[in-house]
């Protein structure tokens, strides 16, 4: 069987096969996606209203909410270090994977910023850092160690 068509000319279909994708296209898809978007709303709904948020957050409001989370008491932190409580507040998240995004997207700038405001004083955060005892660590002391942890990530040696 030889194809004598000429691939430019209309294509002619039944009634039926027409009816069919009409159906199909306009009618049954539709449908579905009607009936599988109210599925969603219904479970998402329950669980909103149980209190579990199922949908993730973009990395972006991930690293926002870590960061107003992150509440940090400058009485709670000895003197010496008050001055590195936005740095802490900032940089001090605790979510590794939340932390390894912020310390992906810092700049030259934001880096130089750490260099500058942590030279000689990581010893004696560390210092702090260890006086607790295991499982008593503060919540300040929380976010210097994962500060900390950040310069480690950037690659920035100041000890």
């Amino acid at each position: 069987m030889t194809a004598d068509r000429d691939d430019r000319a209309p294509i002619h279909v039944g009634w039926k096969t027409r009816l069919g994708l009409f159906v199909y296209r306009y009618l049954f898809d539709p449908l579905i996606g009607a009936i599988v978007a109210l599925f969603q709303f219904v479970f998402v709904t329950v669980d909103k209203l149980r209190g579990y948020d199922p949908e993730p957050l973009d990395p972006a409001a991930e690293l926002r909410d870590a960061r107003c989370a992150n509440r940090i008491d400058p009485t709670a932190v000895p003197e010496p270090f008050r001055a590195l409580v936005p740095l802490a507040s900032y940089w001090g998240i605790g979510d590794d994977a939340i932390r390894g995004d912020a310390v992906d997207a810092a700049s030259a700038t934001d880096r130089q910023a750490l260099v500058d405001a942590l030279a000689g004083k990581v010893a004696a955060i560390d210092a702090w850092i260890l006086s607790f005892d295991e499982g008593q660590m503060s919540d300040e002391a929380e976010a210097f160690m994962y500060l900390l942890e950040a310069v480690e990530e950037m690659g920035l040696d100041l000890r």
